[in-house]
């Protein structure tokens, strides 16, 4: 499946803004892959930035993501109007932290436009990398006992958020490979929070500790989604696969809406309690 078919299920199912022109949350990347010290900067760094961002870089490319991530905030820091590169690198080794708001501050100046399409492609990238973060996180909270109502739906907003970034960053670049099969992961993860949604209880309706349900087997987890372009595209969903799995998030969205209908209707009865 192409991204054009991807989006159209995405927008259709949660009716999302496109990721380029989003003021809100994304993270992003400075090449597809590990920070570099090329000249994606709006203007020349001086002696101490320069060497700086070098430190950085040495920094992330050896896997010392949180030592890269100080030197990049006191870049952006120092820095009036940081360089999109200085907001690139912060961005991803932000999201190599488990920072993700602050990957989102630091990208935000770049989604809202005014920069070279290259910057822009590599800044929708990697904010689906922090779109996927955030489902991930979301999905552990929902299948706790005491889970909030609708961290499962935040979960599958997430994910499908994340579909829609690593789509904006193949049409910006006029075909990504690497942003393609991301989009495709995305679907899948998408799909497979939809099973969940299916298999847990209602809102109010977990069942007690000493009475599970019979158990099921999970579905499959798809892999992480890759943060430079991959030798092997995964096989892509069906535009039937798709077109199925937006009626099954439309309907489970209309039970849930009832549930909560009804809910408020009993308890707006007086004289009754809810038990």
């Amino acid at each position: 499946m192409t991204c054009r078919a991807l989006s159209l299920w995405l927008c259709s199912a949660l009716a999302l803004v496109p990721v380029g022109q989003q003021p809100g949350p994304t993270a992003g990347a400075p090449t597809a892959g590990a920070p570099t010290t090329g000249a994606q900067t709006t203007g020349a760094p001086t002696t101490g930035a320069a060497a700086t961002v070098a430190l950085a870089v040495a920094e992330y490319q050896a896997g010392r993501y949180a030592e890269a991530y100080a030197a990049y905030a006191v870049l952006g820091a120092e820095a009036n109007a940081p360089s999109a590169e200085v907001r690139l690198g912060l961005a991803l080794a932000a999201v190599r932290v488990q920072r993700t708001g602050d990957a989102e501050a630091a990208l935000r100046p770049l989604l809202d436009g005014g920069v070279a399409p290259e910057i822009l492609a590599e800044a929708q990238f990697v904010s689906g990398l922090a779109f996927w973060q955030r489902a991930e996180r979301a999905e552990a909270a929902a299948q706790l006992q005491d889970a909030e109502p609708f961290a499962l739906a935040s979960a599958q907003r997430a994910a499908a958020q994340a579909l829609g970034a690593f789509c904006a960053a193949d049409r910006t670049r006029g075909g990504w490979p690497a942003a393609l099969r991301n989009a495709e992961r995305a679907a899948r993860l998408g799909a497979a929070l939809e099973q969940l949604a299916v298999r847990q209880p209602p809102n109010g309706a977990r069942q007690e500790p000493d009475a599970p349900p019979p158990p099921e087997p999970e579905p499959p987890r798809p892999e992480a989604p890759d943060e430079a372009p991959p030798e092997l595209v995964q096989e892509p969903l069906s535009a039937a696969a798709a077109a199925e799995l937006l009626l099954r998030v439309q309907q489970r969205e209309r039970e849930k809406l009832q549930v909560r209908r009804a809910g408020q209707r009993r308890a707006g009865r007086a004289g009754e309690r809810d038990w």
